[in-house]
């Protein structure tokens, strides 16, 4: 995450940031909401890192920023969103050039149980429904009393 949105972000105050162009993340290709450890590197190799919800990540033109998000990285207009980009990346704001997008917030406690059940179905899906449908299996059996001296287990 840029240095200079750190502090707004990882409060709260803004909820989405772009990357500088050209950077490209492997975040695109995880289901959303997720949580993610957000990171900043300053010049000095300062660093500060968050735990946060991920909640969306997208691939857009610079120029092609929408209203809603606008909004969400805090500006009232394009122009400010432009002239705030040029000054972040020292460079002239290049319209067409693809950026990466991020939809963050901060982590909450109530965010642990969500998340944990979320990524145990992301790592683990398959394997976890079948031990679930053994567990119960099992444990339905463990119920079943036997009638009249027969076991219903066999």
């Amino acid at each position: 995450m840029p240095w200079r949105e750190w502090a707004c972000v990882s409060q709260g105050f803004k909820s989405e940031f772009r990357a500088g162009s050209g950077k490209v993340s492997r975040l695109l290709s995880v289901p959303t909401p997720a949580p993610v450890v957000a990171y900043t590197i300053n010049s000095l190799r300062q660093y500060r890192a968050a735990l946060m919800v991920l909640e969306g990540c997208w691939r857009e033109p610079l120029g092609a920023i929408s209203p809603e998000s606008l909004e969400a990285e805090g500006y009232q207009s394009f122009a400010e969103f432009r002239h705030a980009w040029v000054i972040r990346e020292k460079r002239h704001f290049p319209r067409f050039a693809m950026t990466t997008v991020y939809r963050v917030r901060p982590w909450k406690l109530e965010d642990a149980r969500d998340m944990a059940d979320a990524l145990l179905r992301r790592l683990y899906g398959s394997w976890l429904e079948s031990q679930l449908i053994s567990s119960w299996l099992v444990s339905s059996r463990r119920r079943i009393p036997a009638v009249h001296g027969t076991d219903r287990r066999s």
